[in-house]
Order: C-alpha cells, then sequence, then structure tokens
C-alpha cells in the first residue's frame, strides 16, 4: 500500500528505500507490487529502476506483461530505444505476447533517438499484426513522421480505421489532446479534405473552428510548443486565413 501511494504521487526516491529496506528485512515481493514500482519508474523517468526491478522480477518468476510493458515504455520514454527493443524481445522468449501497450514503449523510444525510418516500420508492422493503437501511439507516432512524407500517408492510411481518434465535423475539428505533428497532419488533411467543400458550400461570414485547447491537460505527448502556435503556423504556411476566438467563442477560420 505504501509503494502504491508513494506511486501515485510519483515519489521515486521513497520507492527505491522501500524496496531496498524489503530486500534487508527479506520480506517477499509480489507481482502486483513489482509491477506498480516499475510503472512508477516509468512514469518519473526512470528507466535504469524500472529495468532493475523487472530483472528481479522475472528472477523471483514474478513477472508479469504489465511489468515487461511498463519497463519498455520506461527506456522509450528515456530514449533508450535499443534497450526498449532488447527487452521486447527477452519479453517474447519469456513467453509474452507484444501488445499495443509494448509498441506504445517502442515508439516512444524512436521518438526521442529521430529513427523516423524505424517508426515507419513500426507502423507497418502494427498494421500487419492488427495491433490495437493506443492514443499515445498514435500520437508519438505522427509527432515522429510529421516532417516526412510518409507522414502523410500514414494519417490518410489511418483515417479509414473505425478507432481513428480524429473527426471531421460539420464545423469544427477539435486538436486539444494531440502532438505537435499528429495536429499539423491533422491541419494539412482537413486542407485537402474538407476546407474546399466548405467553401463551395459555406455562407457569408459562417466559421469554420479548430479546437486546440488552453494548454491545462497535459498529455504525455504535448509537451513542448503550445498547440496553438503549432497549428496557426501550419495555417499561416498553406495560406488559410484565421482569426483568434473571442472570449468563450471558438477559434475559427474565415471562410
Amino acid at each position: 500500500h505504501t509503494i502504491l501511494a508513494c506511486s501515485e504521487s510519483l515519489q521515486w526516491q521513497q520507492i527505491v528505500a522501500l524496496l531496498q529496506e524489503m530486500v534487508l528485512k527479506r520480506v517477499q515481493k509480489d507481482a502486483m507490487l513489482c509491477s506498480t514500482a516499475i510503472s512508477a519508474f516509468d512514469k518519473a523517468g526512470q528507466w535504469r529502476y524500472a529495468v532493475h526491478v523487472l530483472q528481479e522480477a522475472v528472477q523471483e518468476e514474478l513477472d508479469q506483461d504489465s511489468c515487461w510493458n511498463a519497463a519498455i515504455r520506461a527506456c522509450g520514454r528515456g530514449g533508450e530505444w535499443r534497450q526498449a527493443l532488447d527487452l521486447a524481445s527477452a519479453m517474447e522468449d519469456a513467453g509474452f505476447g507484444r501488445s499495443g501497450y509494448t509498441y506504445e514503449g517502442i515508439a516512444a523510444a524512436y521518438n526521442v533517438a529521430g529513427r523516423w525510418q524505424d517508426t515507419a516500420a513500426l507502423f507497418s508492422t502494427m498494421c500487419e499484426e492488427s495491433v490495437q493503437v493506443s492514443e499515445a501511439s498514435f500520437n508519438t507516432i505522427l509527432e515522429t513522421l510529421a516532417d516526412r512524407n510518409v507522414g502523410e500517408a500514414i494519417f490518410e492510411a489511418w483515417t479509414k480505421n473505425p478507432s481513428f481518434p480524429v473527426r471531421f465535423e460539420a464545423n469544427f475539428i477539435d486538436l486539444h489532446s494531440l502532438s505537435a505533428g499528429a495536429a499539423v497532419l491533422a491541419v494539412r488533411s482537413w486542407n485537402r479534405r474538407v476546407l474546399p467543400d466548405i467553401l463551395r458550400s459555406a455562407q457569408p461570414g459562417r466559421m469554420y473552428a479548430i479546437l486546440v485547447g488552453k494548454g491545462n491537460n497535459r498529455f504525455a505527448w504535448s509537451e513542448g510548443r503550445p498547440l496553438a502556435d503549432v497549428v496557426s503556423e501550419e495555417l499561416n504556411r498553406l495560406g488559410v486565413p484565421w482569426q483568434h476566438a473571442k472570449s468563450r467563442q471558438f477559434a475559427g477560420l474565415n471562410e
């Protein structure tokens, strides 16, 4: 219970101390405790500790797929892509199949390392294996590929998936939960596929809203520049007229 409480408050140093104390007092760990500790180290960006606890769990036959996936994600967020791949292979050798969470960690590793070719290949593998793509994977992969031609192709291919997280509504598109790269690709797709029809059928003075949020919700993939700045720059690059919303109104585009 103490480790769970520390994990929820991201007090990873205390978790390290508690684990060391358990070893000294010869207190038996269980699978849930190991998984909780690894997940806490993952969230805190402490990939070395995550891998260490995983290794101990394997030695004591306490490892579960959640332990492996959390350690892979921790390595991914730390930019240790080789370590993440090694763990993914070891996970399969241990009898655990890869899941969407596994690929999420590998995608994060490729993103931090800037390995866009490997990211594109990873997307192809996920499609071939019919892997359920998480929101984190979607944003991370498109963040890595946003400046590459293959990024636009992958975005368009993804729009055909029933679980595709972006919807081009009749009068707005909501981008606030996207990474910067995913949002840029969404704007480009909207400019090609949606805007021409809007302009042909629009009534004078009608506005189309692009929702980017206020930045209050911090997603793992939304760190960095404000989404509003990224989207407005892309609209300027595309030559699309736009204006900021007034108080309590949508941010919209002049048609």
